[in-house]
């Protein structure tokens, strides 16, 4: 008898969902098909370019044949008629053949020409497609997100998992993530609507405390590391005796207990710590190596249905996530969107005393003190808490909450775009978040009325740039894209392209003063300049640093870097259209090419780049031949 699997009932806010993602299987398939057509005309194209070349082929050889004959008239046999019928016959093959060959090219023209219209056509299309696709996946995200009554039917999927263990086992974590229960990007489209980082300020500082060779450690994290290797690499057979030493250390470390704890029948956690009624650190101790995350996630989630729906819409109950798995460990953070959310802010960290190379040790000392900071943090904001806490809107990062911005759209659910109305001024205004951003560029276009008024644009933990700018409102504003794509009447469309052409040619003339280039960056020249010798070495970097120091003093032109029809920005006046440019996330700044005598009297070029005001773009030209740096040799 053949078994029938079971199907589970789509919940409520799924029904939406499962349409606007049949939508976009849709218009995929349709784009798919055009495709195909597409291929299918240039096949015709081609076949008929071959049917031509055979044709050719035939004339060449009935024009062979034909002077063949006439030179066999012309040594003597004038006056045999067999032969001259047979030339003025051949002739008169080569007439219609070449006839026959005009037509062929005639229609091929005319082929190509349909094809080219079609393959115009379906660019349109495909460009209108994937507008509607990334809207489907905005409102998919916006449903998703959004405060329903469906709290318990995502409860019911989590603990009829089975035992949180279970999900060590790849095939049992697997059938979890058919439907997606965990957002921690396996499989990839199992992506939180943002980061983590932008989610809680103490997972932003976590970031910021690892990441920083200026974050000075003392003792206590360099016995605690020490003892953490120890406790890592000691072979134990009972993996319960591995978890109580480790939950000791760290709790020692972090001034409280961490305790295993109850979160339903026979699932215990290996390690916790709780505030009120929220985990503010989960761990996670094997003493082999498995997939720990899973397991977690769903602890975590156990967690979060022993509490009121009310309480989890109130905050993303963030949490830090400990797993220690064999001899290696790995720091998360974990939060609750309208499902469980997880990212790492560490990679696995190997737990090995190297007295000969100590920067592994170096970079777990970092990462316990930022834990410690980061579950300090948590702390004081779950005891800050009023009872009941107040409702954070989980469509938008902490930024935008604490600044009290109200939520009105979010812009494409793959860019950190958001809509936000002033408070109480009702204002609308873009807010981005990105990780570099040509401020000068942007304030520089937006005074000469070529890009959105710039209210703020400054670093945020996590290494992000949050930039406030002004609202283009599409019931004015369209990208040249779209505009085109509305199939404007040719007289507008020339007046549309000559607005851009003007707008571009005012920009590129602009000049914008550089602000600062981070002295930390100057390691990455060494790289740069690894190649060279050391006499060499030590005259390159004294010019470069000599030109950069004193061209970021001057003002020098810029150029967009990522200036496409999207980000051009027009707006229909009287007697033509305005324009603004968009997405400043990558200009930059071809400034100064300075020439470079090495001590060997080698004669070079050095050609500096400047994208933002944070990186900067090499290029070296030895005896006249360039070489370009890769991305390895990028500052930033």
């Amino acid at each position: 008898m053949a078994s029938s699997s079971k199907r589970r009932r789509v919940l409520p806010w799924e029904q939406p969902v499962l349409e606007q993602d049949r939508q976009i299987r849709e218009l995929q398939r349709k784009v798919e098909e055009r495709h195909r057509q597409v291929e299918e005309w240039q096949r015709q194209v081609e076949e008929r370019h071959r049917q031509i070349g055979q044709s050719k082929s035939i004339l060449a050889e009935m024009q062979q044949s034909l002077w063949e004959e006439e030179k066999q008239l012309k040594k003597g046999r004038y006056g045999d008629p067999v032969l001259e019928r047979s030339v003025v016959e051949s002739r008169e093959r080569i007439e219609q053949q070449m006839s026959f060959i005009a037509k062929q090219e005639k229609e091929a023209a005319e082929l190509e020409v349909k094809a080219a219209e079609f393959e115009v056509k379906a660019a349109k299309f495909e460009v209108k497609a994937e507008e509607q696709i990334q809207s489907f996946k905005a409102e998919i995200a916006r449903i998703e997100l959004a405060d329903t009554s469906t709290g318990d039917d995502y409860y019911d999927l989590i603990t009829n998992l089975g035992a949180p263990s279970s999900l060590t086992n790849a095939k049992n974590w697997r059938r979890a993530q058919e439907q997606l229960l965990f957002l921690c990007h396996i499989p990839p489209e199992a992506e939180p609507p943002f980061p983590l980082t932008l989610v809680h300020r103490a997972f932003a500082n976590f970031v910021d405390r690892f990441h920083s060779s200026r974050i000075e450690f003392g003792n206590q994290e360099c016995e605690l590391v020490t003892e953490l290797c120890i406790v890592a690499a000691k072979d134990v057979k009972d993996e319960k005796q591995k978890m109580e030493e480790f939950n000791q250390l760290i709790g020692d470390y972090l001034g409280e207990a961490i305790n295993q704890v109850v979160v339903a029948s026979s699932c215990t956690t290996d390690g916790s710590l709780l505030v009120k009624k929220y985990t503010a650190y989960l761990s996670e101790v094997k003493k082999d190596e498995v997939n720990t995350l899973f397991q977690a996630m769903q602890y975590y989630a156990l967690f979060l249905s022993k509490m009121t729906r009310d309480e989890t819409k109130r905050t993303f109950c963030p949490c830090f996530l400990v797993e220690l798995v064999g001899v290696c460990i790995r720091i998360s953070g974990l939060a609750f969107f309208s499902k469980v959310a997880c990212q790492p802010l560490t990679p696995f960290m190997h737990c090995y005393i190297n007295s000969y190379d100590t920067a592994d040790m170096d970079s777990l000392c970092r990462a316990m003190l930022a834990l410690k900071k980061g579950v300090s943090e948590l702390r004081e904001y779950y005891n800050a808490h009023p009872n009941p806490p107040p409702t954070v809107d989980k469509r938008i990062p902490y930024p935008l909450q604490e600044q009290q911005m109200q939520y009105v759209k979010r812009i494409g659910a793959q860019k950190l775009l958001f809509v936000v109305e002033m408070e109480p001024s009702g204002e609308r205004r873009l807010c981005k978040f990105c990780k570099r951003y040509g401020k000068g560029v942007h304030e520089t276009w937006a005074q000469a009325g070529l890009a959105p008024k710039l209210f703020k644009c400054g670093e945020i933990p996590g290494g992000w740039i949050a930039v406030e700018m002004e609202y283009l409102s599409p019931d004015d504003w369209k990208s040249v894209h779209q505009w085109c794509n509305n199939q404007l009447p040719e007289i507008d469309q020339s007046r549309l392209w000559s607005a851009v052409n003007s707008a571009l040619q005012r920009a590129f003339n602009l000049e914008c003063e550089m602000e600062y280039l981070s002295a930390d960056d100057w390691k990455s020249v060494q790289q740069l300049c690894s190649s060279v010798s050391k006499r060499d070495e030590s005259a390159l970097l004294l010019a470069v640093e000599n030109a950069v120091k004193s061209v970021l003093k001057l003002k020098h032109e810029v150029a967009h870097g990522d200036m496409r029809p999207p980000n051009v920005m027009a707006r229909a006046v009287e007697g033509g259209f305005e324009i603004k440019f968009v997405d400043f996330a990558c200009p930059c700044e071809w400034f100064f090419l300075l020439e470079v005598i090495f001590l060997t009297g080698m004669r070079s070029f050095l050609g500096l780049s400047i994208m933002n005001e944070h990186v900067v773009y090499f290029s070296l030209s030895v005896y006249g031949h360039p070489r370009h740096c890769s991305s390895d040799n990028m500052i930033e």
